[in-house]
């Protein structure tokens, strides 16, 4: 079965050009490329504009400019015209890009936020479609107590999503019991399918020298990181060096609340294939969250051998052991002081959890498992 096509949707207002941006391009093309072969084509609908999409092929490194729908071997890319706001293209994207959603055998989300044009195409063009979570939107809403009116239309979204479509990928437990609880939905429509990471790039690089009392985070600079507790922590521990890879809306209140310790170093956005040598680099990393679901700059530092200190939390403990693969604590100061103090010091217990992180990451989340599951799932579904 390998001439069929899948429809990508992406989130709302993302394109090739922000995955660029954002250094995810090459991991995603990777894994939709393996995906087109397994499947036979993949169709990506996004928000890029037409004049400055640009994405490139696993086989060839020609630019696929151009036409509204830009092709590769395996990969066809359809933006929207200059002269379609993003906020409208949501609901002319299925009739714009009709001619393309109608060779694709099935559709799929690539987040809930763009779960709304990939909907109103199965209900016109009568295609079966899989909704993925990367994390449970509503629940992520909740817990950072946002309006209540966001909450409602985020609400909405997700009902009919869920409702109208044939099969759900969660990435944690965490995420599929909460929206199983708060929307119904049926066990035979859930598959738990974890993010991947590409054992191959985020490995030990033991011929990189490790930087003496090291840490480093990579993740989004926002409010459920809890990084202010941990520049609060590292303050404590003159002897370590905090390294920050990430962007986001707290940066400048960090900054400023790091701005007496020359020892915490912002790092700004890193490409993502630069992130196993920032790793390597750290003797810990640390994801010290008030809440998370399967986050993949956790699954990186455990793929590199890393030992983790990271929050004793619902979706970090399907993934962290106590003491077997990673050391939890509660996302206080005084806690992660503790931890990282005892890290740093038992050079023993920390090599054996970073050994043990990269074996559970060897075991259950590489890029060819989650491929493998999908496949598997997509080509049932196709089939029936």
């Amino acid at each position: 079965m390998n001439n069929k096509t899948l429809g990508l949707f992406f989130s709302y207002g993302v394109g090739i050009e922000t995955w660029e941006k954002q250094g995810y391009l090459n991991r995603e093309l990777k894994y939709y490329t393996m995906l087109g072969q397994q499947l036979g084509k993949v169709s990506f609908f996004t928000y890029d504009l037409r004049r400055s999409c640009a994405c490139y092929s696993e086989q060839s490194e020609e630019s696929l400019l151009g036409d509204s729908c830009t092709r590769s071997d395996l990969v066809q890319v359809c933006t929207r015209s200059d002269l379609v706001p993003s906020w409208l293209y949501v609901f002319l994207m299925p009739f714009l890009q009709a001619k393309a959603i109608k060779k694709c055998d099935i559709l799929k989300t690539n987040q809930m936020s763009g779960a709304l044009p990939a909907i109103i195409a199965k209900i016109i063009y009568r295609k079966k479609l899989v909704v993925r979570c990367g994390y449970e939107w509503l629940f992520t809403l909740s817990k950072a107590k946002k309006p209540l009116w966001e909450r409602a239309i985020v609400y909405c979204l997700e009902f009919w999503a869920y409702k109208i479509a044939n099969k759900i990928i969660f990435t944690s437990r965490a995420d599929k019991d909460f929206a199983q609880k708060t929307f119904k939905i049926k066990e035979s429509k859930i598959a738990i399918i974890s993010n991947y990471i590409d054992i191959d790039l985020f490995k030990p690089m033991p011929e990189l020298k490790k930087e003496l009392n090291s840490v480093c985070f990579v993740g989004r600079l926002s409010r459920e990181k809890n990084l202010k507790e941990l520049i609060a922590a590292v303050n404590e521990l003159p002897q370590v060096k905090l390294y920050i890879a990430g962007d986001g809306p707290e940066k400048e209140a960090l900054q400023e609340q790091a701005q007496n310790n020359k020892k915490i170093v912002f790092l700004g956005k890193l490409p993502n294939e630069q992130l196993p040598a920032l790793l390597n680099k750290c003797e810990v990393f640390v994801l010290p969250s008030l809440y998370e679901g399967n986050p993949k700059a956790l699954l990186e530092a455990m793929a590199c051998g890393l030992p983790c200190l990271t929050s004793d939390i619902e979706g970090i403990k399907e993934t962290v052991s106590q003491n077997r693969n990673g050391l939890l604590v509660n996302p206080l100061k005084k806690d992660i002081t503790k931890g990282l103090t005892l890290l740093l010091r038992d050079k023993f217990f920390a090599e054996q959890l970073g050994l043990q992180a990269r074996e559970t990451i060897e075991k259950g989340f590489a890029l060819e498992q989650a491929l493998e599951k999908e496949v598997v799932l997509l080509k049932d579904l196709i089939a029936n």
